[in-house]
């Protein structure tokens, strides 16, 4: 849906621009969509990087997601994405709210 709607609104779909709307999920509790946007991101072979992978393991740290965050740092592991000091600190704040 958020890539539709870049689409639509003629802004092109980058690491940076959805690196923004994972942020925006990200405040506003939305950890679900934030692991969905990245589902699609590498279903569509969108470049990524630690702060897009970061950004969604926060996400699922402030909802209480621990399991998803961990199976995100085993995705970001698997696609050569060195994870960041931000990485590892969202991760082990998801465990540490279990």
């Amino acid at each position: 849906e958020i890539l539709g709607w870049m689409a639509a609104h003629d802004i092109e779909i980058d690491r940076i621009a959805c690196n923004i709307a994972m942020g925006s999920f990200l405040q506003g509790g939305e950890w679900a969509t934030a692991v969905e946007l990245l589902s699609v991101l590498s279903r569509e072979q969108v470049d990524m990087d630690s702060v897009t992978y970061s950004t969604a393991i926060a996400a699922c740290a402030r909802g209480g997601e621990w399991l998803t965050a961990l199976d995100l740092l085993g995705r970001m592991e698997s696609t050569s994405v060195a994870p960041s000091i931000a990485t590892c600190t969202a991760t082990i704040s998801a465990c540490e709210n279990s």
